[in-house]
């Protein structure tokens, strides 16, 4: 993507959704809730929440939030998984 905004409305852009058409959906991270929690020397787990902070083509306008979760690998970057939970508004 291009001309990917660094934050909008005074909140970092810190994750982008593509459709297969390129639309994009913009989302930050809210500070309530966030955890990073090392499990082992091969597994960080981290959530929180997010709030949907706009996009491109038919997400411009749009709104929302979730709840997200991941795991990843410090020794490994193909060793990973993220999933949200939530609702937009379009």
């Amino acid at each position: 993507l291009q001309n990917v905004p660094r934050m909008i409305n005074g909140k970092i852009v810190n994750s982008i959704f593509v459709n297969a058409k390129g639309e994009a959906v913009y989302t930050g991270y809210k500070e309530e809730g966030s955890f990073i929690q090392p499990l082992s020397p091969t597994a960080i787990r981290f959530g929180g929440k997010l709030a949907i902070l706009g996009g491109t083509g038919k997400f411009a306008n749009a709104s929302g939030e979730g709840d997200f979760l991941g795991q990843f690998n410090p020794q490994n970057q193909d060793d990973a998984w993220y999933t949200v939970n939530g609702w937009i508004s379009y």
